[in-house]
């Protein structure tokens, strides 16, 4: 499955298991992670690779910021690890 499909894939699992899901991009910001997702007053972000997919360093940053407020943030690689942080 490329990026794309992991992403569709976790999007409509998420968004099917109540979670409001959002997919932002910036232009003018590079390392937003894929998805924001909301349910029950938790927000989790996440960057979403496929098992081969290389995390770029503006990435891992973004993601340890995100961490640093307080929020949580992950890079995860198959649908499996998404609901295993749920």
């Amino acid at each position: 499955m490329n990026e794309t499909g992991l992403k569709n894939r976790v999007k409509s699992y998420l968004v099917n298991t109540g979670w409001i899901v959002f997919k932002i991009s910036d232009r003018f910001t590079a390392g937003i992670p894929d998805l924001v997702c909301m349910k029950d007053g938790r927000t989790i972000w996440i960057e979403l690779k496929t098992p081969e997919g290389r995390v770029q360093p503006i990435q891992t940053w973004t993601i340890n910021q995100i961490k640093s407020a307080g929020v949580e943030a992950y890079i995860c690689r198959s649908i499996e690890e998404v609901k295993g942080i749920l």
